[in-house]
């Protein structure tokens, strides 16, 4: 508060000398008038109730506490949903993994969808030995397969199916599957044949059919034979654990 003196002719005035002190204060006064009117009224010259500062703490404290309890309730709903099923050396296949294998392979096998503790569990040793391959995918540096690659062998695979892209994309429905989640199926297993073939099997011509019948290749029997030799080597090697509580 700034301190103002009073005209010299009011020093003899005692009355006229309080007036102008109040006047003087009034002035000093009215920037905070301004400003609290301001923040009762929320600048929209409609007043509102104030509130003390302990239940304005009150009410802060009970938003960060329900915030709190929020994030909690989540992170729980999402563990439940994504908990841990199979844990391969340092990856984790979580139980959201393991029902889309299981519901990619009985689609492409158009059988019927189960979802039984069996099931899943031999949807896990399938995902299991993906992960091997995927590890030893990784070292020798395998190309992925091309788009086009991919969309021709869901067309051809659509088109022995189905008779019509409505049929097909009630299949899809039907099964709990996207189109995008099938084609990513169908890379993985080119690139996995393509693997077994390369790793096994000798050269792999660029035009290789998923079938491999390519002319002089090793003979599928026999690629096989190693692939199942290996899987069962390295998966000796590995840290391979089941929880048991995703497969009840």
């Amino acid at each position: 508060m700034s301190l103002r003196s009073t005209p010299i002719a009011n020093a003899e005035n005692p009355t006229q000398r309080r007036r102008d002190a109040e006047k003087t204060l009034l002035r000093d006064l009215s920037p905070l008038k301004t400003r609290s009117t301001l923040l009762a009224t929320n600048g929209h010259g409609v007043k509102s109730r104030s509130r003390s500062p302990r239940i304005l703490r009150d009410l802060r404290v009970s938003a960060v506490n329900s915030l709190v309890l929020l994030t909690l309730t989540l992170s729980l709903s999402a563990a439940v949903i994504d908990r841990v099923a199979v844990v391969v050396g340092n990856t984790v296949i979580t139980e959201t993994e393991v029902l889309q294998e299981a519901r990619l392979e009985a689609f492409l096998n158009q059988a019927p969808l189960e979802l039984s503790p069996q099931q899943r569990r031999t949807a896990a040793e399938r995902l299991v030995d993906q992960q091997l391959v995927r590890n030893e995918m990784r070292i020798g540096n395998y190309s992925k397969p091309k788009p086009a690659e991919v969309d021709s062998m869901l067309g051809n695979f659509r088109q022995e199916h189905f008779t019509s892209i409505s049929q097909y994309r009630s299949a899809l429905e039907k099964y709990g599957v996207t189109e995008d989640q099938l084609k990513e199926y169908l890379s993985w297993q080119l690139m996995a044949i393509r693997f077994t073939d390369l790793r096994f099997g000798g050269p792999v011509p660029a035009e290789q059919s998923a079938d491999r019948s390519t002319p002089g290749a090793t003979p599928k029997r026999d690629v096989d034979q190693q692939m199942d030799a290996w899987l069962k080597e390295t998966r000796a090697a590995t840290k391979v654990q089941f929880k048991a509580g995703a497969f009840q």
